[in-house]
This record gives C-alpha cells, sequence and structure tokens, in this order.
C-alpha cells in the first residue's frame, strides 16, 4: 500500500527508476482504495501515514510516473492470485519488469507469493525482481512499526524509517485562542480523518507555507490545563516562531522534528506560559 513511503518503497522507487530508463519505459505503483482492512473489517481504528492524496503527492515528488488507484471491494478481493498476475498486472499493466518488497503477499486470501510470481514471470515472460528488508535499530522498516512508533512518541524511529520527518498538513481554522490570550497565537490546522495523528505532546517542528520554511512549536492535545471539557478528540496547535501574519485558511505542512515533552495540566496560566517559553527556547535550539 506504501503508506508513508518509506525506505523500503523508496528503494524500490529507485529500483524502478534506473530500469525504466534503461528500458526506455515508464514507471508505475499499484495501489487500493480504499485499504484492504477498512473495505472488509471495516477497521475504523486503523489511520494512515498518508492518506490517499498525500501519498500521490509524495510519489510524484519522488519522481512516479503513474499512479494506478485500484478501488477495492469483496468483489476484488475475492480475486486469486493467479487471476491478479494475469488479468490485472500482465494484460492490464503490461508490465515489463515487476518489483516487490521482501514481504509481499496478494491475491485472495494472501495466497500469492514471490515462488508464484517466478513462475508467471517465466511463463509470461517479465522480469521480476524482490527488495531486501531495511532495518532501523534491528527492526525490519515497516508501515506498522512507524505507526506503532508515532503513538509511542519515538519519533527518532519513525523519522529514520521514513527517510523524512513525519509531517502532518492542514488548513488553519478557527480556534478558541487559548495561545493568543497566553501571548503565544497558534494556527489550529483541520486534519484529514484518516490521516494519523502521533503522541500527545509538544514538538519541535518546521512550518512550511508558501514555499518557505518557519520554524515553530506543535502541540498535540485536549489542552488540560485551560479546557474543562473531557474529551477524546484532539487538537493540532503550532506556534509559528517570529511571525505575525494572518494563517487563516492557509494550508501548512508541518515537519516534526523532535519529540519535546508529553502534555501536561499545569497548576496555573502562569506556570504553563513560563513552560511555553521554554518549550519555544528548546526548539530554537534543536531547529538552528
Amino acid at each position: 500500500m506504501f503508506d508513508g513511503v518509506h525506505l523500503g518503497h523508496r528503494e524500490i522507487l529507485s529500483a524502478q527508476k534506473e530500469i525504466a530508463q534503461n528500458i526506455g519505459g515508464e514507471t508505475a505503483l499499484l495501489t487500493f482504495d480504499p485499504h484492504p482492512r477498512k473495505a472488509l473489517q471495516k477497521d475504523e481504528d486503523l489511520f494512515f501515514l498518508s492518506p490517499l492524496e498525500e501519498k500521490a503527492q509524495k510519489l510524484e515528488s519522488l519522481g512516479l510516473d503513474n499512479l494506478i488507484v485500484q478501488p477495492f471491494d469483496k468483489a476484488f478481493s475475492e480475486i486469486t492470485p493467479e487471476e491478479f498476475v494475469e488479468k490485472v498486472l500482465f494484460e492490464k499493466l503490461h508490465l515489463h519488469t515487476l518489483i516487490i518488497g521482501h514481504d509481499h503477499r496478494f491475491g485472495k486470501g494472501r495466497a500469492g507469493d514471490f515462488d508464484l510470481l517466478q513462475k508467471y514471470s517465466t511463463k509470461l515472460g517479465f522480469s521480476l525482481l524482490q527488495i531486501e528488508a531495511i532495518q532501523k535499530r534491528q527492526k525490519v522498516v515497516s508501515s506498522s512499526k512507524i505507526r506503532t512508533a508515532l503513538l509511542g512518541g519515538d519519533l527518532d524511529f519513525a523519522n529514520h524509517s521514513l527517510g523524512d520527518f513525519y509531517s502532518l498538513q492542514g488548513k488553519v481554522i478557527e480556534g478558541k485562542k487559548i495561545g493568543q490570550t497566553l501571548g503565544f497565537p497558534t494556527a489550529n490546522l483541520q486534519m484529514h480523518p484518516q490521516k494519523l495523528i502521533p503522541k500527545k505532546g509538544v514538538y519541535a517542528v518546521w512550518v512550511k507555507l508558501d514555499g518557505k520554511k518557519i520554524k515553530g512549536v506543535m502541540n498535540i492535545g485536549s489542552n488540560p490545563t485551560v479546557s474543562q471539557e473531557r474529551s477524546n478528540s484532539l487538537s493540532v496547535e503550532v506556534h509559528l516562531l517570529d511571525f505575525s501574519s494572518d494563517l487563516y485558511d492557509k494550508t501548512l505542512e508541518v515537519s516534526l522534528v523532535s519529540y519535546l515533552r508529553e502534555e501536561h495540566k499545569f497548576f496555573s496560566l502562569l506556570e504553563l506560559k513560563e513552560q511555553i517559553a521554554k518549550d519555544i527556547e528548546l526548539a530554537k535550539d534543536i531547529l538552528d
């Protein structure tokens, strides 16, 4: 599914590009929408590192020529591995070379594997390449491990596995103006409903706005010091350093550089303001 477009995915893209240049062809990636777990199991707790539109943008920036989005439903899930290779990969896509990851499975019941593809590559006359697993901290890089790391506050592992900073994109919407009353105005971001939001807490970030990079501090949480409401929903707020222009309705891309601390409930607004000032100084040190 190429969720997050991590280092393993990038190895596949790199190999694709080299082969395409050698044969005068084009690169193509086949993905499914909705995700099989969403379509078949109605998994409402599955959130993504990169929802479809964001994934398409990332792949295009990395030089992919063609992104093919296959609608996934119950009927498609019943296609056998053999049918998938013959009818989808070979007849529809006219593939020259198929490149897969180390643990790739496909077809009904995920019964298709590398051995089956080897048989069909000989039968149908296409080349086959399997990319080896990539490891970070003695762990195989995978989208699921990156999601777990982000939810646990292990931003370092997530960023290294992605080969880039994990980022959040959102439109600036009206908020409660809590930050402004404290002297630290924040932009409240409206997130994609399927986007994975990392662990609650404070982060040092880079904010991309109109092609410029701006230092910032981001808070993910429920504002326990100033909010009396108990809510399971999270707010995503970013304070841009040395910036004062109007941001409403602007779209920001926020790259998470470092996890600074967990979200706390402070005894007073003064204590909260003092801590925010410390967070800003620490973020400056990290981002300089």
